[in-house]
């Protein structure tokens, strides 16, 4: 079962030690991934995808990526010259799976053909 222990500690502060849960004792740090070590991704396009499109397709989609970002709580960017979308604000793997997944729709949608992620 699951055991919660407080201890009350100097300038009212309060010690809670939760045990039953999450991971063993001792057990070694879990690695970084890149979604959630900084919480930031780019997801680089073939040159010329973004920066050779017309300004009409570019302030579409930058609506559409308004719309994204409002949605998951984070911000999505195209950066027509670098031919790349910049996520910021990822709060885990699955949250970036789910953004990942969502902004290869939008690209599909567009004739884009999917980003390849990475940390940034």
């Amino acid at each position: 079962g699951v055991g919660i222990k407080v201890t009350p500690g100097p300038s009212g502060l309060q010690l809670v030690e939760i045990t039953g849960i999450g991971r063993k004792v001792g057990a070694p740090p879990l690695p970084p991934t890149p979604a959630t070590s900084s919480g930031n991704m780019t997801g680089q396009l073939p040159p010329g995808t973004l920066s050779k499109a017309q300004e009409h397709l570019l302030n579409t989609l930058r609506g559409d990526l308004g719309h994204l970002s409002a949605n998951f709580a984070l911000r999505v960017e195209a950066e027509a010259a670098s031919d790349s979308f910049r996520i910021q604000g990822c709060e885990g793997p699955d949250h970036a799976a789910a953004v990942q997944q969502e902004l290869q729709g939008i690209c599909k949608y567009y004739n884009f053909p999917p980003p390849q992620w990475r940390p940034s």
